[in-house]
């Protein structure tokens, strides 16, 4: 079975102390404008940590909480051959 790479609110693997740990940084700035990123491997929470935090924010008119994912900027890495490198 291949679980599916779905964001939840729902902490299932035991993310709510970082989303517990930015919304108290943001907290403790509110006159300035924050961005958070969340970095780390495939499958390890990061969608769901954004999800838990625009939770708890929810409902609060002064905060707007606007999410993208690195996938939809990915560029490709691949390397040049050396014939394209202009000798």
């Amino acid at each position: 079975m291949i679980p599916t790479d779905n964001e939840t609110k729902i902490d299932l693997l035991n993310n709510e102390a970082i989303a517990t740990m930015i919304i108290e940084l943001l907290r403790d700035c509110p006159d300035q404008p924050v961005n958070v990123g969340v970095h780390s491997d495939w499958g390890a929470g990061k969608s769901s940590v954004l999800e838990m935090i625009e939770a708890k924010f929810e409902g609060e008119e002064e905060i707007l909480c606007l999410n993208s994912t690195a996938g939809a900027f990915r560029v490709s890495k691949m390397p040049r051959s050396r014939s394209s490198r202009g000798s």
